[in-house]
């Protein structure tokens, strides 16, 4: 990714947080060991809504974090654009936290949603996150942490990738990876189970799957990266299928 900026960050030294940005605090959507989501909507219009990341500069047991992790993640959002990445609006820092506002995908994660989700919406879901990781990829970036739980569903039903706190940009001559997690992401829809500590490759050779999931799965979730089967590959095979190909050429 060349001519990387980080983004503008306001300071707010004075003054409650909330209200420096005009919003209004609703609810928290998740409370996470190093960072917590609230749900936030504009003061002067209740139908536009938020998702707020608040990182704390100190931990529990009150000392500083290395932020390294935190400019990685702002970086990477800051300079990535694709439908099915999440957006960020803008950052803020404070006294005690970081703050990153977010569009917010009213249906919530694909965690919560797993054991509803019609097998139309799987292989869209799973295909849009797909196309959304080949870009990262392109530009040198990897996710680190693709899994159900960081897969938001907007209104539309549109898939959107988020949570880069595990991200990174490649140095030249390194190899992309979330190839595997990408595998057990599905094996996760299909099963609409979490991924244990287990052989996930053993569980598919002995069920029911279409043909289609069941190659797919046995590419990504091989323990040899070598053998796995990439992103970019996955979208190849995946070309061939008319029904998929149409929900790759929309994006």
């Amino acid at each position: 990714m060349a001519c990387l900026k980080f983004p503008d960050v306001t300071v707010i030294r004075d003054g409650d947080f909330l209200e420096n940005v005009n919003i209004k605090f609703v609810r928290v959507l998740a409370q996470k060991k190093n960072f917590q989501v609230l749900e936030a909507s504009m003061k002067n219009d209740d139908s536009i809504s938020k998702a707020i990341k608040k990182i704390p500069y100190l931990d529990s047991k009150g000392r500083h974090r290395d932020l390294k992790d935190s400019t990685e993640e702002l970086t990477i959002m800051h300079n990535v654009q694709h439908p099915h990445l999440m957006k960020m609006d803008w950052v803020v820092t404070c006294d005690s936290f970081l703050a990153i506002c977010m569009p917010l995908c009213s249906q919530g994660s694909l965690d919560g949603l797993r054991h509803s989700l019609q097998r139309d919406q799987v292989e869209r879901v799973f295909v849009q996150t797909a196309c959304a990781l080949r870009y990262l990829h392109v530009q040198r970036c990897v996710h680190g942490d693709v899994k159900p739980a960081n897969i938001f569903l907007d209104v539309s039903d549109n898939a959107n990738l988020g949570d880069f706190g595990c991200s990174r940009i490649l140095p030249d001559g390194k190899n992309t990876m979330d190839a595997y997690a990408l595998g057990a992401t599905l094996w996760s829809l299909v099963f609409r189970l979490e991924p244990a500590d287990l052989d996930l490759l053993d569980s598919v050779r002995n069920a029911s799957l279409p043909e289609m999931y069941r190659k797919v799965l046995h590419g990504h979730l091989r323990r040899d990266p070598q053998k796995r089967l990439s992103v970019s590959g996955l979208l190849e095979f995946l070309s061939t299928r008319e029904k998929l190909r149409g929900i790759m050429e929309s994006l």
